[in-house]
């Protein structure tokens, strides 16, 4: 066929990945006109414009869903919906690069007194030290309240633009991200790759052998550095997590109950007794936090709450930033 290109010609030409037009395609954001009889995908020739266009708005940072409406009104040429996307993205950047000018002058300072003071750090030093050590990936995992919890921990992280994603085998994970990983999927082909620095257990259907296997497959690469985050009263996520390549990663409790709270308190995590929330271990510090939630939530909600709470303890946030709703 003349001026047609399979799928690994196409990737080859444009620079992108027949991985990621698979997922194009999925998404209708660059189609191939022509399935052969052997199934194959056929692109045009002329479609690499199209593609170039697609790989240009991605790496200027925008999502996919962004991408696709901004591809529609180029196609459209609707001008006036270019310039306010790229006018809204202009502002983005310029915010972000003084947040980095910011964090640039404040990096300076602190491995200026890192190298010439020898008193301990300060707590405001550490948080920010810890929140120089790259941005976080975060999987939630399990039977319920997923996407809730996921939400969460996405309003919490609002001013770092962190993107929310739901599995699939074809998936292309950006270096930070917070993944909405079902149990179900646990035994799917790519979950033994993945390498998150904070793994959110909200709730599991069991324990047995053939569970816990699934669940393991999330600590193929990670380190004791990771965080698991799990409820303390939830006897079958103690006993996935009492597995010795689980026991290495730094815990991070929560729980409604009062009584195990001399117990979260020298481990790390949190305690909620009706609205009032105590948090131990906050950004390292050894000065419990306190919090209070602003409504009455459902039982599952205020889980979700409290876990994604403890999912990002560890990243230096103030807490003004935690949503508490």
């Amino acid at each position: 066929m003349k001026n047609w290109l399979t799928i690994g010609q196409f990737a080859k030409a444009s620079g992108l990945s027949p991985r990621a037009l698979r997922i194009y395609e999925d998404m209708n954001l660059l189609v191939p006109p022509h399935r052969g009889d052997n199934g194959y995908r056929y692109y045009q020739e002329s479609q690499l414009s199209e593609a170039a266009r697609l790989k240009e708005f991605k790496d200027l940072g925008f999502l996919l869903e962004e991408v696709k409406a901004l591809l529609r009104a180029d196609r459209d040429l609707d001008k006036s919906s270019l310039v306010n996307s790229l006018s809204r993205r202009l502002d983005l950047v310029r915010e972000q690069s003084d947040q980095l000018q910011d964090q640039r002058r404040q990096i300076e300072q602190l491995l200026s007194s890192l190298k010439n003071n020898k008193k301990p750090i300060a707590a405001d030093e550490r948080r920010a030290i810890m929140s120089y050590q790259g941005n976080p990936a975060i999987v939630v995992t399990g039977i319920q309240g997923l996407q809730k919890t996921a939400e969460y921990i996405q309003k919490h992280l609002q001013d770092r633009n962190i993107p929310l994603l739901f599995w699939s085998e074809e998936l292309e994970l950006p270096e930070s991200y917070i993944l909405v990983l079902p149990e179900d999927n646990l035994g799917d082909k790519g979950v033994e790759n993945l390498a998150p620095n904070v793994i959110v257990l909200n709730s599991v259907s069991g324990s047995d052998d053939a569970i816990q296997e699934k669940y393991l497959r999330l600590y193929n690469f990670v380190g004791s550095h990771v965080t698991t985050v799990i409820h303390a009263e939830d006897q079958a996520l103690l006993d996935i997590v009492s597995n010795e390549r689980i026991r290495d990663t730094y815990y991070q409790y929560y729980s409604k109950n009062r009584a195990l709270e001399k117990q979260i308190k020298k481990i790390g995590g949190l305690v909620c007794s009706g609205s009032e929330i105590s948090l131990y271990g906050y950004n390292l510090q050894k000065e419990t936090v306190f919090l209070k939630l602003e409504s009455r939530l459902g039982f599952t909600d205020e889980l979700a709450l409290l876990s994604s709470i403890t999912a990002v303890m560890k990243l230096g946030l103030p807490t003004e930033s935690l949503c508490l709703k």
